[in-house]
């Protein structure tokens, strides 16, 4: 199975008074084998705004947040996709 990373990006922006941090994670899958092929994509996006004032301490726990909460909707998102369209190239345990 080839798995491509297209983006896994935080990126900050600058807004009167706040931060704003947009999050997005893009991954495809793509498998074959024996005639069979399989492919599947999972788009997670993010979006948290805070005040500017936040000291760097602050900054990283938002950032770790927000890391965790994308990381989890990839993983449930991806065991879907991969149950729907690669169930056939799964080992078996």
């Amino acid at each position: 199975m080839r798995v491509g990373i297209k983006d896994a990006s935080i990126l900050e922006k600058s807004l009167v008074g706040q931060l704003q941090y947009d999050g997005r994670l893009d991954v495809t899958f793509d498998a074959s084998a024996g005639g069979k092929t399989g492919t599947g994509e999972v788009v997670v996006n993010r979006q948290v705004v805070v005040d500017s004032d936040k000291n760097l301490a602050q900054k990283e726990r938002i950032w770790n947040d927000m890391t965790q909460q994308m990381m989890a909707e990839f993983n449930q998102s991806a065991n879907r996709i991969i149950d729907q369209n690669l169930e056939q190239f799964k080992a078996e345990r």
